[in-house]
């Protein structure tokens, strides 16, 4: 059967294989694309089975805002070469569009949706490609992200007369990485877990059980402070904490999503 060079480069510009699977894979199909690529599809897809149980822990995050609308994406893969691929990061732009474009960020929903682009992708690059994480967010406030290079994405809701502002604490977020907005927000029985290991540490020092409760009690902040956003130093002023630095700039800030790799 005669072959056209072009229905070759053609079916490695759509599928990324080599010359000879394209080639074998014409040959099979009679010179049609469609099958040919349906035919490579279904081989592919055993190769993505193989490849389930490897280490998927490299990727990119992607974030973006429109029109009182964010999304944020985390786009796992197995090595940083292919994290760093134009195609990959056009993948994972294309998704973060569509979030914002439905205003829909379920994780099932988009795997759904773009499952076959994935596993198209898994063909190209010859690793497991997997649409980790998803958040869409939508509100009459000012949202705002911050992507630090593409390992980290913060998405975050304020209220504030500059965005400007809600930029640094997003900027903040990625750099300190909170994990809790404030004290209310810390589940009970993390306090409690926390304050039992202390009071336990506290006693083993053999001072009184009084003495110990006040040390605790400051060890207790501590831990409140490094592990909330209005708690934690602020980066850009020394010797201030968010929340100062909140309300002398009159800023509330509602919720934040933080992504990284």
């Amino acid at each position: 059967m005669h072959l056209d060079v072009n229905l070759i480069k053609k079916l490695r510009d759509i599928t990324g294989l080599g010359v000879i699977e394209c080639k074998n894979a014409l040959i099979t199909n009679n010179n049609d694309i469609e099958l040919s690529v349906d035919y490579l599809r279904k081989s592919g897809n055993l190769k993505i089975e193989q490849k389930s149980s490897k280490s998927i822990n490299q990727g990119s995050v992607f974030a973006s805002v429109k029109n009182k609308m964010g999304g944020i994406l985390e786009l796992n893969c197995e090595t940083d070469f292919v994290a760093r691929n134009e195609i990959f990061k056009k993948f994972g732009e294309k998704i973060i569009n569509f979030i914002l474009l439905e205003e829909n960020g379920n994780i099932e929903f988009i795997n759904k949706i773009f499952d076959q682009e994935r596993k198209n992708l898994v063909l190209r690059f010859g690793e497991n490609i997997i649409i980790k994480k998803t958040f869409f967010l939508k509100s009459e406030n000012l949202i705002s992200f911050y992507l630090h290079g593409f390992k980290i994405a913060v998405l975050v809701d304020g209220i504030a007369n500059s965005s400007c502002l809600i930029k640094k604490i997003a900027m903040h977020i990625a750099a300190c990485s909170p994990k809790y907005l404030n004290e209310k927000d810390i589940p009970e029985y993390i306090l409690k877990r926390e304050y039992n290991v202390q009071m336990e540490i506290a006693l083993n020092t053999k001072k009184s059980l009084e003495i110990s409760k006040k040390i605790v009690q400051g060890r207790m902040q501590k831990f409140i402070n490094d592990n909330t956003l209005l708690g934690q130093e602020f980066i850009f002023e020394k010797n201030v904490n968010v929340g100062d630095f909140l309300k002398k700039n009159n800023i509330s800030i509602l919720s934040f999503v933080r992504f990284s790799i």
